[in-house]
């Protein structure tokens, strides 16, 4: 098995937008311990580029062969400052799929740069930030306010599982009621669509007024002898049959 280099496991720094300079130097600092790298300050240089290696040269050569001050000095220039960090921390909410142990280290992350070193508002803030039904359920809890923060991230896990058995068990409802809405406006309009083309309802359409009747049914006939509705030639009253002879009208016993 090929050992494992620095360059594999941390990536260069830049100074960049999304750089999280105080992240990135934990993890610089951690993968020189575990490769048993002591002097920091000889490695530390070949990881940087862009502004972030000119921050580096313009350090004092004296400097340059310190880490604390090439830390510093990097802190300085990329770092958040304590004002928006503070700002970040009380603004700071669990965001959607984002586990609850990456939400509680990123508000420390947050309290480190802006100076707060208080359990009780890291577990306050902490607990506002869990969605809703979360958060209120953990205030409710009896002694929320005296428990360590461990045990407090521990009911928050549990109620987080609870909510999200909920949630998907709300989803699956959804999703079946609206296939079953589906597939009967899906049938109800099969159905309208058979009784409209059918034979039976083409039969059934006057010609006349276009309703769903015959048209020798049609309220609205006209005879063609004396141009009235409501009665055909052959029933009209109004004119001989033909031979000279009035007809009786059609509704005489």
């Amino acid at each position: 098995m090929s050992e494992v280099r620095l360059h594999d496991v941390v990536k260069r720094f830049s100074g960049g937008s999304g750089e999280d300079v105080a992240v990135w130097l934990r993890q610089l600092k951690l993968v020189a311990k575990l490769r048993k790298i002591a002097d920091l300050s000889a490695v530390l240089p070949l990881f940087l580029d862009g502004a972030a290696f000119a921050v580096y040269e313009q350090l004092e050569e004296e400097a340059q062969g310190d880490a604390s001050k090439i830390e510093a000095a990097l802190v300085t220039a990329f770092g958040t400052d304590a004002f928006q960090a503070y700002e970040e921390f009380r603004a700071r909410v669990r965001q959607p799929g984002e586990p609850v142990d990456v939400f509680l280290s990123d508000l420390r992350r947050l309290a480190s740069l802006a100076g707060v070193n208080s359990d009780a508002l890291l577990r306050s803030a902490f607990v506002v930030g869990l969605p809703r039904m979360v958060s209120t359920q953990l205030r409710a809890t009896p002694g929320i306010g005296k428990m360590a923060l461990s045990e407090v991230v521990s009911l928050a896990r549990a109620l987080m599982v609870e909510l999200l058995r909920e949630e998907k068990a709300s989803e699956d409802l959804c999703a079946a009621a609206a296939k079953v809405r589906v597939s009967d406006s899906t049938e109800r309009g099969r159905s309208e669509g058979r009784a409209a083309t059918g034979p039976k309802a083409a039969a059934l359409r006057c010609f006349s007024c276009g309703g769903p009747h015959l048209r020798r049914w049609c309220p609205q006939r006209k005879c063609f002898r004396c141009g009235e509705t409501g009665h055909h030639a052959d029933a009209c009253s109004a004119v001989g049959n033909g031979n000279g002879e009035s007809r009786a009208p059609a509704h005489s016993p």
